[in-house]
């Protein structure tokens, strides 16, 4: 017997119409997260020229070796 039971209808309109938003708001989320990788790519030269590293490099400096990293 599961512990919680769900009543999520996922035929529901409201359901569907849910998912569609929200598939529409990370389809957005990965496009900024594309241009914000193309960028810093981009920009790498310029940093490494200065001796300089990119913010990314920077952060994960700060992790622990192995920490996960979300950006």
């Amino acid at each position: 017997m599961p512990i919680l039971e769900s009543r999520l209808n996922s035929r529901s309109q409201s359901y569907c119409d849910n998912r569609t938003q929200m598939k529409a708001l990370l389809a957005q989320l990965r496009a900024l997260e594309s241009r914000t990788r193309d960028t810093s790519a981009k920009s790498g030269s310029r940093f490494a020229a200065r001796g300089q590293l990119l913010p990314h490099e920077r952060v994960a400096l700060l992790l622990d070796v192995g920490a996960p990293f979300i950006e």
